[in-house]
């Protein structure tokens, strides 16, 4: 193939100059602009018009400090050292490896080669080592993080995290802080940039990062639209306005599901919903009134007419494909004999007369749901009918959100019925059901059986003993439990079929948003 000579430059670009080549920047963006133009070599150019998937994401209710369109914006834009796979481990995302000291006290981390910020900035050992003392020292920071006692540079790729103590929740928890622009917070380093110079509640416009790491993304353009619930967002979708949703409810879900045009992806979602024992209740705080009521509650039915079918039980907190999750121990099946006979023996037998307006009841105490959020009020409905069965009234009191967090974090409550994130770790288990230190935020009121135990999973730096402690903690979240734990939903993604989605090991799509491509672009048309 011969050289190419150098092009002439057009009429519009034949000026003298410094003119000359403020005409060429002219001409240049109206061919872009056009998309179809002449080029100054006489050449016809034929750009294909940007690949852009529009996302529609259900809006929370007000008060929510998270979800939306920003937290959507925020999963794309920005990225962490380490991610967490579908079986709780650890996987490479900014560091491409690690490894712990025999004494369990300094983690390094070896940086991906070519990590770049969105303004193409490399990212060096150094960045990092400021971006994680910053973080280190934030309020609310992870549990992991006070064990931190230095951070080093190795070499530009290497960076050393010193411990006083060995932290087995360390990996996890670094997968909860994303590196960020120390001066420019906005700036990311994941596979989509901000195209706007603000945040805003209702869209957001997000554009390829071409020095991805990992590979540019397969589209050129997300835009990310909010809607004021889940049904507004299914309408859109199937009126062609989106491409995407990313959520599907299961009020909704049948009629996506038979929608031709559109693929739906379904996963355990990584939240249990619980009914939490406040443990300073003069009854709840027996023991065996919690079993009796771990008994008396039918799981299965309630995923089945609060959830739809979509979920499965839950015997725990403990996320069920959990590398160290062990399937052999006991857990509480529906078994409402076992709850008569426990509730006779804690000395709640079934009164021999109906009180004046009231059930004849064993015992009773109150439960906090949040008002107007159909599927708790349906889940509480549910087992408020169990418990009646076995002798045992649950008044219910919905209170609006704000209220609802207020009581929830204050403890003023009787039994509190809401979900938890597990995030696939074990450390959301030790934040959730180990005594909380003041102020933290936490399910667990006045609950300490599990202190031990959790203090030796925190500590443990081998999968065996990992693994044994877990099974340890199992049979002690039975033997005292500090809740009912009910279900793990499930949630689902829709994506129009017009898109190619790769299916990952983590079920999740959104992860593989950067790989989507129109289906057009691999047949050819």
């Amino acid at each position: 193939m011969s050289p190419r000579t150098p092009a002439t430059p057009c009429g519009v670009c034949s000026s003298r100059g410094a003119n000359w080549l403020s005409s060429v920047t002219v001409c240049v963006c109206l061919a872009t602009l056009a998309a179809s133009a002449t080029g100054c070599d006489g050449r016809a150019t034929v750009l294909p018009p940007p690949v852009t998937v529009q996302i529609g994401v259900a809006l929370p209710r007000e008060g929510v400090p998270s979800g939306g369109v920003r937290a959507f914006v925020d999963g794309v834009v920005n990225e962490a050292l380490v991610g967490i796979g579908w079986d709780g481990r650890a996987t490479s995302k900014l560091a491409a490896g690690w490894e712990y000291a025999p004494d369990g006290l300094a983690l390094r981390l070896q940086l991906h080669p070519q990590i770049k910020f969105h303004d193409g900035a490399p990212v060096t050992s150094e960045i990092v080592r400021q971006v994680l003392l910053k973080v280190v020292e934030e309020p609310g920071r992870p549990l992991s993080y006070s064990s931190i006692t230095e951070i080093r540079v190795i070499d530009d790729r290497v960076v050393e995290l010193r411990l006083s103590r060995p932290e087995s929740f360390l990996l996890s928890d670094l997968a909860g802080s994303s590196i960020n622009h120390l001066d420019k917070p906005r700036i990311g380093v994941g596979p989509y940039r901000r195209a706007d110079q603000k945040d805003q509640r209702d869209v957001a416009r997000l554009e390829a990062f071409r020095d991805y790491y990992r590979g540019r993304p397969k589209t050129d353009l997300v835009e990310v639209k909010a809607y004021k619930d889940q049904r507004s967002s299914w309408a859109a979708l199937m009126r062609g306005e989106i491409n995407a949703l990313h959520e599907v409810s299961p009020a909704t879900a049948d009629f996506v599901e038979a929608e031709s045009s559109i693929r739906t992806f379904a996963f355990l979602r990584p939240y249990y919903a619980f009914l939490s024992f406040n443990l300073h209740h003069p009854v709840l705080s027996r023991v065996e009134v919690r079993q009796a009521i771990s008994h008396a509650i039918n799981r299965a039915q309630v995923v089945q007419l609060a959830l739809r079918g979509r979920g499965q039980p839950a015997d725990g907190p403990i996320w069920p494909f959990h590398w160290a999750y062990s399937t052999g121990h006991k857990s509480y099946s529906y078994n409402p004999e076992a709850a008569r006979l426990l509730l006779d023996a804690a000395g709640f037998p079934v009164p021999a007369e109906r009180p004046v307006g009231r059930m004849p009841s064993r015992l009773r105490f109150k439960c906090l749901i949040q008002a107007d959020y159909a599927r708790f009020e349906t889940m509480a409905l549910v087992m408020q009918k169990q418990l009646f069965d076995v002798g045992v009234d649950m008044e219910l009191e919905a209170l609006p959100l704000a209220d609802f967090v207020k009581r929830a974090t204050t403890g003023e409550y009787d039994t509190l019925l809401f979900e938890w994130a597990s995030a696939r770790t074990l450390g959301w288990v030790y934040n959730a059901w180990h005594s909380p230190a003041p102020g933290a935020v936490s399910p667990n009121a006045g609950y300490r059986a599990a202190d031990a135990i959790l203090d030796r999973l925190r500590r443990s730096t081998t999968e065996d003993d990992t693994r044994v402690a877990v099974s340890e903690l199992q049979r002690v979240l039975y033997e005292d439990p500090p809740a009912v734990f009910i279900a793990w939903p499930n949630v689902s993604r829709a994506v129009s079929t017009a898109f190619l989605v790769p299916e990952e090991a983590n079920p999740d799509v959104m992860g593989s948003l950067w790989l989507w491509q129109p289906v057009s672009a691999l047949s050819g048309k």
